[in-house]
């Protein structure tokens, strides 16, 4: 199964994250435009009545009613408003961006409502298929108005509509909405790219550099330093972590090498009960220090069992020199013993030709055969002795 980096996860997950949001975001808004549209035309509305309506009433108050007909026809070419008319109390259109219009009688039959009510009035129509907001304001008569007007005060004087149009302002807050999307992908993508940067100089560049400085360590190469410069709580404790392992692993690099020298004197402390390594190097110097103590002692003991094998090899030899010597003897005495044989064999021959020659003879052949006999008597003594030496090697 192939890994994936980290960098390359967070960098999906944030881009997954700003996606959902932004679709969230412009899924929320698609639906609740025409609401939006409505609470913002009401709003322009009521704002446009009020600008209009002061600005109305001041060039009235200075005399400057031929202002009003320009000041109709440029808020309708600014977009402001789609239509605008000025009528008097009698219902004829005194000013209106429809400049064929005035002077003629309104047709819109709400006229004669609002002016019964003396209330604003606000209607939502469509007409030609077009989303229109109609809003309905009346002006009344007062105190700063008598000297121009003969009507009581408080009468009606004429009425304004305002016509806006909601596929106008649709448009323009669509536009504005997607300026709005762009915009802000925009802004995050900087924000992402600016995130990535800062998390590759503060996480991802020391978390490579320490990632290498195990991997060598796994290989056995101890001969490194840790570099601990980061300015991050985390990432400074784990340089100082792989620090503390590294130095770890040289201090046991040591001992093995000092053990590989025959160096047994050194010590490890383990770091904790839980150091397998460490207990096991202390145990295992231990161990090899009584065995070498052993092998002394047993040393010594083969020194001294050599020496008692000497002393015995001696007594052996001397006993084997006293075995040769009674050996000797013993061959010593057969050849003694061949040669009485011998002579024996001799004499019993002159003993019988003794026998034969002459019957004076008989008394001598008595005492050789007495003599031969004593012989052989000598002769067994011999043969007995030395059966004894033999017996004895």
């Amino acid at each position: 199964m192939k890994l994936v980096s980290l960098k390359a996860k967070l960098t999906v997950t944030l881009i997954v994250s700003l996606s959902v949001t932004f679709a969230v975001a412009f899924w929320f808004s698609t639906h609740n435009t025409q609401d939006i549209v409505s609470d913002l035309h009401r709003s322009s509305g009521e704002a446009l009545k009020y600008v209009l309506d002061r600005q109305i009433q001041t060039y009235m108050a200075n005399g400057e009613n031929e202002e009003l007909q320009p000041l109709v026809e440029d808020i309708v070419k600014q977009g402001i408003s789609a239509e605008l008319t000025i009528i008097n109390a009698d219902g004829i259109i005194a000013r209106s961006s429809d400049i064929s219009q005035l002077e003629k009688p309104t047709n819109d039959p709400q006229w004669k409502t609002v002016f019964q009510s003396k209330q604003d009035y606000i209607l939502d129509t469509v007409i030609d298929g077009e989303p229109l907001e109609l809003l309905y304001h009346t002006f009344e008569n007062h105190k700063d108005c008598m000297d121009c007007h003969d009507a009581p005060e408080g009468a009606i004087l004429g009425g304004m509509k305002v016509t806006t149009s909601n596929a106008q302002l649709t448009s323009t807050l669509s536009h504005n909405l997607w300026m709005s999307i762009i915009m802000g992908a925009m802004g995050s993508s900087f924000l992402i790219i600016l995130l990535l940067l800062l998390l590759r100089s503060k996480v991802f560049r020391p978390l490579e550099l320490i990632r290498k400085q195990l991997g060598f360590a796994a290989l056995g190469i101890t001969d490194q330093e840790i570099d601990i410069n980061s300015k991050d709580r985390e990432i400074q404790s784990l340089q100082e972590s792989t620090e503390k392992l590294i130095n770890y692993m040289k201090e046991l690099t040591g001992a093995a090498e000092s053990i590989a020298a025959n160096n047994l004197t050194i010590t490890v402390e383990p770091k904790s009960e839980k150091d397998v390594l460490g207990n096991s190097f202390k145990m295992m110097i231990g161990n090899l220090t009584g065995m070498v103590r052993q092998l002394g002692e047993n040393a010594t003991q083969l020194v001294s069992a050599a020496n008692e094998v000497a002393s015995s090899s001696e007594q052996m030899s001397r006993g084997a020199k006293d075995q040769t010597d009674q050996v000797t003897q013993v061959s010593t005495a057969v050849e003694e013993m061949t040669a009485t044989i011998v002579e024996s064999s001799r004499n019993a021959a002159e003993a019988t030709e003794s026998a034969r020659g002459a019957s004076d003879t008989a008394g001598k052949g008595g005492e050789i055969v007495n003599e031969t006999i004593q012989g052989m008597q000598r002769i067994a003594s011999v043969v007995r002795e030395s059966a004894e030496s033999i017996g004895k090697l």
